[in-house]
């Protein structure tokens, strides 16, 4: 099932759309309109704004769209699995490699063995999360569109 959140059409130009949204999504219930969603598509609003204005490519909208027009951004929900991947399944990953890799090198009767396998979790957890970083949000920008409200 999709997951939606009303918006409303705030500025149009030839290539970019700005949205302000309004509320929460479809499918949550404790993010009081702070959703997670719009954080990955890099929230564009001020420091002391209020609500949220995120800006997205025109091609997302259909070419009726126009200004302090209602619309819905849809994303499927496989696109938010792929997300949560990018977010908590890699660096846990790299937390358990980096792990794996300094029991497997130090001889299990090391004196340092405990300290190096924390180093070597800490380190593989950071290399992980940059990686991590990089993909943040390509999943759900490829799986988002802009459609009217249904009636």
């Amino acid at each position: 099932m999709p997951v939606e959140r009303a918006a409303t059409v705030v500025k149009l130009e030839s290539d970019r759309l700005w949205l302000r949204m309004e509320g929460c999504c479809s499918q949550c219930s404790g993010c009081a309109g702070r959703c997670d969603l719009t954080r990955a598509l890099r929230s564009r609003a001020g420091e002391g704004s209020e609500t949220e204005v995120i800006e997205l490519p025109r091609s997302m909208a259909s070419e009726a769209c126009r200004a302090d027009q209602q619309v819905m951004l849809v994303v499927e929900e496989a696109a938010l699995r792929v997300e949560a991947w990018w977010a908590y399944g890699v660096p846990s990953l790299g937390l358990l490699a980096g792990a794996t890799l300094a029991a497997l090198w130090l001889d299990p009767t090391h004196r340092w063995l405990n300290e190096a396998v924390l180093a070597c979790s800490v380190l593989g957890t950071l290399v992980a999360l940059r990686i991590s970083k990089r993909h943040s949000g390509r999943a759900l920008l490829r799986a988002l569109s802009v459609l009217e409200p249904r009636q």
